[in-house]
Order: structure tokens, then sequence, then C-alpha cells
């Protein structure tokens, strides 16, 4: 297979990238792909050496995320879906779920609404698997509050 000449591979200890690189020669830039030594792979945007713009990236475990990055974190929107058939939609920072979004369960509930840390907070809704509401109202760290 014959790689064009924009596109690099650079090794790491982790792991390696392969891609354009900038004007330097040795800095991830564009779209590219970052293979870790763990099984973690990532395919999308790079900017100066970071993981910034949209992507995709896949856990050796098959948890999958796909959506915005900035510097290296799952930072912006996307979705996350894990083995167990869960998955979570909507706003992320540094990693984490926080800001607004929608939480699925595998078994058919689902929450709408404010996250912080991960965990739902502020106003929210949980609905049941046949979609009848099962609470409305606050949330403080993942408990409705009644």
């Amino acid at each position: 297979m014959d790689v064009p000449e924009q596109v690099r591979r650079i090794d790491y200890d982790n792991g390696f990238y392969l891609g354009p690189v900038g004007p330097d020669g040795a800095t991830e830039e564009g779209a590219g792909m970052f293979v870790w030594r763990s099984g973690e792979v990532y395919e999308g945007d790079f900017q100066n050496g970071t993981r910034t713009g949209r992507g995709k990236l896949v856990w050796p475990d098959g948890t999958e995320y796909e959506g915005d990055f900035r510097d290296d974190a799952r930072t912006g929107r996307g979705k996350i879906c894990w083995p167990s058939g869960d998955w979570y939609e909507g706003d992320f920072q540094n990693g984490t779920r926080t800001g607004r979004g929608t939480m699925h369960w595998a078994s058919g509930e689902r929450y709408v609404g404010g996250f912080v840390a991960g965990q739902p907070q502020g106003r929210g809704v949980r609905f049941t698997a046949t979609g009848e509401i099962d609470f409305s109202g606050n949330w403080d760290r993942g408990v409705p509050v009644r």
C-alpha cells in the first residue's frame, strides 16, 4: 500500500499517530488516527498536536464516543455508547457528561435534562420504558429532589 507523502507515521511510547503533520513535520495536524498500545483508537481531527475538532474514540471494551474534542478532551456535543446498550447524547466538558443531554438505558428508561460531572443535576425528567413520566423536577447529584 502506498502512503501519500503528506501522511506520516509518528511512533510514541504509548502508541502511534498516522496522518498529516504541520509545517514542522512532527506535529499532528488535520484528519488522522492515533492508536494506543492499550487498544484505544481515535480517528478524527487534530490541531497543534491535540485531538481538537470532530472525532471518534473507541475503547477496547467496545465503548464508542463520537463528537467534539478540544485539547485532547471530550468537550462540546457528542454521543457515547456502552457495550451494555446504554447511551448518552448531549454536552460534554473535559470528558464528563456536563450540560444538557439525554441518557438512555438498555431497559428503555431515559432521563432528559441537566448533567454535572456525569450525574443528573438541576431540571430534568425521567421516563419509564413505556414512555410515562416517572419524575419531573429538580435533581441533585443524580437523586430526584422530592
